[in-house]
């Protein structure tokens, strides 16, 4: 009985991770489509700091 309630709660501690990632990972894609197209030079560079920021956020959780 006590292996049972052992793996009960490791597998609602995975699926709690499960979901947690993927609504971040909705989140995050949601964050990269609704950005507008750049016009200028500003534009571009804004973007691609907004685009390294989504980058080290993704490092930063593959590494858990």
């Amino acid at each position: 009985m006590k292996r049972l309630k052992i793996k009960i709660f490791f597998h609602a501690r995975f699926f709690a991770m499960v979901r947690n990632l993927v609504l971040w990972m909705d989140d995050l894609m949601r964050q990269m489509k609704t950005s507008e197209k750049p016009r200028d030079v500003s534009g571009v560079e804004l973007l691609m700091n907004n685009h390294q920021g989504h980058k080290a956020e993704i490092d930063a959780r593959y590494l858990f």
